[in-house]
C-alpha cells in the first residue's frame, strides 16, 4: 500500500499537500537522505488507527544481521522527551513545582554570578536557564561496564561550567547539562534512581518492552560514514577502545552506553518510540499523563519578555506547509533518531538509524510534500 495514502486514510482527511509515495520511492528517498545509513527502522500511525512499520538494512555492517521491527537503536537526545515527561509526572503528582528554584532542591547548584532571578525547573525544561552546553564528547562507556554515578558526575560538570550566558528565562539556549540536572532532581524527589523512575512510570505503562537504558545482543551497532565530516573527525570524538571495523565505507563502533542517562541514554525500537508519541496525542491505548499535562508539554513557551521561543516542555515546535508539529531529534556516536508528532492531523512518525549524519527529516517530513 502506498505510504501516504495509508496515512491519509488513517487521519480520515485528505491534506492538500500530501503526495502519494510508493514504497520503492520511499526506500529510495530514505537511502538517498544525507548520510546514508547501514540500517533504518520507521514506524508511523494515526492516534485512532493501525500502525505502519518498515525497516531495511543491517544492524552491523560487518556482521550483516538484518534490521527488523524488534531492533533497538540508541536514541541519544530523544531521551530528553522522556526526562521531561518524568518530571511532568512528578509535578502532576504534586511532588514538585515546576516553577520552584533548582537550588531549593539541590543546594550545591549555585550559578555564577548570582542571577537576578533563580533558575527554575521550567527553565531547565524549555532550555531558557542560561546554562552552558558542554559538548558530550566521549560521554560513553563500554556496554559491559558501569557508567559514572549521575549526581556527582553532574555536579562536577556544573562546577566546571557554572556561569550563565544570560538571565534565566531571557532566551533559548539548548543545554544537555540542564537535562542532567532534571534527572538528578527526579531521583532526588522520587527517592529512586532516574532510570528506575522512567522505567516504572513511562516505559512499563506504555508497553515499551524493547526499550531501556541497556545494550542487548539485538541492539544495532553505531556507524559513521568514512566519507562524512563526522567520520573524518571520529578519531578525535570517540575513544580508541570504541572503534571497530571499517566495512563498505562505514566505521563501526563497539557496544557502548551513554554517560548521563537523562540527556540521552535510552535505546529502543521505532515502534516503542511511536507508542510514546501516540500517548502524547491522547491515544487511549497508551495512557501516560493527563490531558492538561500533555497540553502543557506541547504549549509554546515564552521568554521573560513574552516572546515565543518555539519550545514546549522538552518538545521543539515547528510547522511545515502550515501544519504544526512537535519533535525531538537525537544523534551522536553512530546513531540518529527522531520522534515527530502532528497534533492537528493526529499522527506520529518515529525514525531510528545507525549512522550519525543520517537526515531523519527526509523521512518524518516525507508525508507532507509540497
Amino acid at each position: 500500500m502506498r505510504l501516504v495514502a495509508f496515512l491519509a486514510l488513517l487521519t480520515g482527511c485528505s491534506h492538500t499537500r500530501l503526495e502519494h509515495v510508493a514504497p520503492e520511492t520511499f526506500e529510495a528517498r530514505a537511502r538517498g537522505a544525507s548520510g546514508a545509513t547501514p540500517g533504518l527502522s520507521v514506524a508511523a500511525a494515526h492516534v485512532n488507527g493501525e500502525r505502519y512499520g518498515w525497516s531495511f538494512g543491517v544492524r552491523s555492517a560487518s556482521q550483516k544481521h538484518t534490521v527488523d521491527a524488534g531492533t533497538p537503536f540508541l536514541w541519544f537526545s530523544v531521551t530528553k522527551l522522556f526526562t521531561s515527561a518524568a518530571m511532568l509526572h512528578l509535578a502532576e503528582a504534586e511532588e514538585i513545582d515546576l516553577d520552584s528554584p533548582v537550588a531549593d532542591h539541590l543546594p550545591w547548584f549555585q550559578p555564577r554570578p548570582a542571577p537576578a532571578r533563580p533558575v527554575t525547573i521550567r527553565h531547565l525544561l524549555n532550555h531558557t536557564s542560561g546554562l552552558a552546553n558542554p559538548l558530550p564528547l566521549r560521554w560513553i562507556h563500554a556496554a559491559d561496564e558501569p557508567g559514572p554515578t549521575l549526581e556527582p558526575w553532574t555536579r562536577e560538570l556544573f562546577e566546571e561550567h557554572p556561569r550563565l550566558s544570560c538571565t534565566p528565562g531571557e532566551k533559548y539556549a539548548y543545554s544537555n547539562l540542564g537535562y542532567l540536572l532534571i534527572g538528578v532532581l527526579i531521583q532526588k524527589v522520587s527517592g529512586v534512581p532516574f532510570e528506575t523512575y522512567v522505567e516504572r512510570h513511562l516505559l512499563t505503562p506504555l508497553g515499551m518492552q524493547l526499550t531501556g537504558f541497556r545494550h542487548t545482543p539485538l541492539t544495532a551497532a553505531g556507524h559513521t560514514s568514512r566519507f562524512s565530516a563526522i567520520g573524518l573527525a571520529e578519531p578525535f570524538l570517540v575513544q580508541k577502545w570504541a572503534r571497530g571495523e571499517v566495512t563498505n565505507g562505514y566505521a563501526e563502533l563497539k557496544p557502548f552506553l551513554v554517560d548521563g542517562a537523562p540527556y540521552g541514554g535510552l535505546a529502543g525500537t521505532a515502534d516503542d518510540l511511536l507508542s510514546f508519541g501516540l500517548a502524547f496525542l491522547g491515544d487511549a491505548r497508551y495512557p501516560l499523563l493527563s490531558k492538561a499535562a500533555r497540553a502543557a508539554a506541547l504549549e509554546e513557551q515564552r521568554n521573560s519578555a513574552g516572546k515565543p521561543i518555539r519550545m514546549g516542555l522538552g518538545w521543539h515546535l515547528d510547522e511545515a506547509d502550515g501544519v504544526p508539529y512537535a519533535y525531538h531529534v537525537g544523534g551522536g556516536a553512530g546513531y540518529k533518531a527522531e520522534l515527530r508528532i502532528y497534533p492537528t492531523l493526529g499522527y506520529a512518525v518515529a525514525v531510528v538509524a545507525n549512522e550519525t549524519s543520517f537526515s531523519t527529516d527526509e523521512i518524518t517530513s516525507l508525508i507532507l510534500q509540497p
